[in-house]
């Protein structure tokens, strides 16, 4: 049996990702993420631009906390997301194309990906997002590597939503082990919008299985520009 690569969830700094593309947007923003449990922590920051009002790119780089007590270059990532259109109103979706650059010898991954994002009422939203990526270079598994996350979303006010949020970390979809040697996280998060295109968020996630980090908490701060 193929083993779910554990790395891919340790000091999770992923994102459940909309579908939204809006023209002339450009932001910056800066993530941190800390295991509780193996005193490990994450951070990297991005830079994204929209195209025209259905493609963006963007680039991520992250260093990470090893257990050896050092920090690391983790790895470089470039991302194009192509919103299509609606599936039907209030029902909007894209598709994204990642390549990955990993540090460390490790293979390189190219994802292709597929998200979601349903108005359920003028408060209530939801978002899902469908993730396979598959190994490139030297020391690569074969297979594809499947992931979805996904959340649901109460916007409060304006500036304050309230989400809870999931990640699930099957492994290869050729040799998908028993749930409880799959990753699987899930909390709340708080986003808090400011003037001047600030955006802060926070977060906790609690690991659903024994191979899973037990707690990881996370904070966002995004920039508009």
């Amino acid at each position: 049996m193929i083993q779910v690569p554990g790395p891919v969830f340790a000091q999770n700094t992923g994102g459940i990702f909309g579908p939204v593309v809006d023209e002339g947007h450009r932001s910056i923003e800066y993530r941190y993420a800390y295991d509780i449990e193996n005193n490990l922590f994450a951070h990297r920051v991005h830079y994204q631009q929209s195209i025209n009002d259905n493609l963006r790119w963007r680039v991520v780089a992250q260093r990470r906390d090893t257990f050896f007590g050092s920090e690391q270059h983790d790895f470089v990532q470039g991302e194009l997301l192509w919103q299509m259109r609606d599936m039907k109103p209030g029902w909007q979706h894209a598709v994204r194309f990642d390549y990955r650059h990993s540090d460390s010898g490790r293979p390189d991954l190219f994802g292709l990906h597929w998200t979601h994002r349903v108005l359920l009422s003028s408060r209530w939203s939801t978002m899902f997002n469908v993730l396979t990526q598959t190994q490139v270079g030297g020391g690569r598994e074969p297979g594809v590597l499947l992931q979805t996350r996904g959340d649901i979303n109460y916007h409060h006010r304006d500036n304050v939503t309230l989400s809870l949020s999931q990640f699930n970390l099957y492994g290869f979809v050729d040799d998908i082990p028993g749930f409880s040697d799959q990753l699987h996280q899930l909390g709340p998060t708080l986003n808090l919008t400011f003037g001047d295109g600030w955006r802060v968020r926070a977060g906790y996630l609690a690991g659903l299985t024994s191979i899973t980090p037990d707690s990881t908490f996370r904070f966002w701060l995004t920039k508009s520009l």
